[in-house]
Order: C-alpha cells, then structure tokens, then sequence
C-alpha cells in the first residue's frame, strides 16, 4: 500500500486514495477478528481483506502495465 501511484487522476491518484482509505479502516486493529468473533463475520472480513487486495493489483495494473509488443 505505500507504492507512490501518483496525485492525479491521470494516474489513478484519486482512485487509489480512495481504496487507500477504506482498506486502512479494514485493517485497523478494532475492526479485526478475534477469538469472539463468529466464523461468518471472520470469514466476511477476511473476503473484503482479499477483495481490497485484488482492487489493488488491478488499479496498479490499469495505471502502470506495460503495453503489449505488437508483432
């Protein structure tokens, strides 16, 4: 999460920040499973973790992918 993908929205700035904040509340300590936590919410959280993660590679990938050689 601390790759510099730019301030602009030229370059996904916005959209970056945007996801930014929202997986730093997910990760944020309070909001985490514990050992009380039912498995249904453990589960949900985790899926989001890993949803979060994927919005991440695809935004990198849509901004900064290398085109493809034309043959």
């Amino acid at each position: 999460m601390d790759h510099d993908f730019g301030d602009g929205d030229e370059e996904g700035g916005v959209a970056i920040r945007a996801l930014y904040r929202v997986t730093d509340r997910n990760l944020d300590t309070p909001v985490r499973p514990d050992a009380t936590t039912a498995h249904h919410d453990a589960y949900t959280y985790w899926h989001t973790i890993a949803n979060l993660t994927a919005a991440f590679r695809d935004l990198y990938i849509t901004c900064y992918a290398e085109p493809e050689p034309s043959t």
